[in-house]
């Protein structure tokens, strides 16, 4: 296995910046996953570290070793491709093998390696079909099968799941933690799905528009937020923004947001100090599974309570969403399923102040 990294890298197409200025530390055994909305150059980057891509600027590392230069065949990678890529006139043994043949393995060690990704991958007895006899799950397994039985030190993966159903996507995340478990690989995957980024990273790294906006483990990037981007783009329902003024109440902080107004509580008073000032526009963020009907609510989140009225239901089975209206605002609240709430009703919240996100809104970084 081996650790990636890269310093300063930069990809021009152009006049056009597609990746600018990266650095990146992946460490050896990590799944790292690239998310962010298309265009912001998650697969670029991927395939400047598989070779598929020159580097306009910068310096990559695989293993240790300078690598913008070396041809992609000798990097020790393997890269599974969103279209699978499988040859439709090969069988799944064929096309597992098919690497190994071009690297002239002997004809004993290819048949180990058949035998044993097809028991990891949970193909055994499909060695003689092809691919048009495969379900779509199926084929993507055999693209990473393909890809494992040459032992890479690294393994890309470029939205490997996108062509699949919901459910299938579900069981092949499953999967793909217990492949990576086993084989201890070190994985840079790429997608536009928060879900998958949260579910199977040891850390994951947000783009937008050619930069890097954060790193870290998903549930401290989630919890704790840069920049506005990064608090939007994770979570669904996503985060809620609402425009407010920064104010005194009773020589306590508080946020006015015209309709109602929200206490600071004193934990985070320093923190607006030294970042903000009295009358500075901000922006307040605070995610649906955060905003609490009263009666739920413990005392210390009593200071927030919020008039609400109920503007739009959506029953999701294990949640209720709810679209809640305050004065010319609305929000998203997530609560535990309620056959009694009806659209139009009036419903008191209080938010839980040890859970909101503050930003400013020149630059969007985050206060706190």
């Amino acid at each position: 296995m081996a650790n990636v990294i890269l310093k300063n890298v930069t990809k021009n197409f152009g006049k056009f910046i597609a990746v600018k200025d990266m650095n990146l530390d992946i460490k050896d055994g990590k799944f790292v996953t690239l998310v962010g909305p298309s265009g912001c150059g998650k697969t670029t980057t991927l395939r400047m570290i598989a070779g598929l891509e020159d580097i306009t600027s910068g310096e990559l590392r695989i293993g240790g070793k300078f690598s913008n230069y070396i041809q992609p065949k000798d990097r020790g990678i393997s890269m599974v491709f969103q279209s699978y890529a499988l040859f439709p006139h090969m069988t799944v043994a064929e096309n597992i093998a098919f690497g190994l043949k071009i690297r002239k393995v002997t004809r004993d060690t290819i048949l180990k390696k058949i035998n044993w990704v097809l028991d990891l991958l949970d193909l055994t007895g499909l060695d003689s079909r092809r691919p048009r006899e495969l379900s779509g799950g199926q084929r993507q397994r055999v693209a990473l099968g393909r890809a494992l039985v040459l032992d890479p030190e690294v393994l890309l993966l470029d939205e490997p799941l996108s062509n699949l159903d919901a459910k299938l996507r579900s069981k092949m995340r499953t999967e793909l933690k217990r492949i990576h478990r086993k084989l201890g690989s070190t994985v840079v995957y790429v997608t536009h799905d928060q879900v998958e980024a949260m579910t199977l990273s040891d850390e994951i790294a947000v783009m937008n528009k050619g930069f890097l906006m954060q790193v870290g483990p998903p549930l401290e990037v989630y919890d704790k937020p840069e920049n506005k981007f990064v608090a939007g783009f994770l979570g669904s329902p996503p985060m809620n923004f609402i425009p407010v003024d920064l104010a005194k109440d009773n020589s306590k902080f508080c946020l006015d947001a015209k309709d109602f107004k929200i206490l600071i509580p004193d934990l985070k008073a320093d923190k607006v100090k030294k970042n903000a000032k009295i009358g500075e526009e901000l922006v307040f963020g605070i995610r649906p599974e955060d905003i609490i009907r009263i009666e739920k609510a413990k005392d210390v989140h009593q200071g927030n309570k919020i008039e609400t009225i109920i503007d739009v239901i959506e029953p999701m089975g294990s949640e209720l969403i709810l679209s809640l209206t305050i004065g010319k605002h609305i929000i998203q609240a997530s609560f535990v399923p309620d056959a009694h709430l009806k659209v139009g009703q009036k419903l008191t919240v209080v938010l839980d102040t040890n859970k909101i996100h503050l930003f400013k809104l020149d630059n969007e970084k985050a206060i706190f």
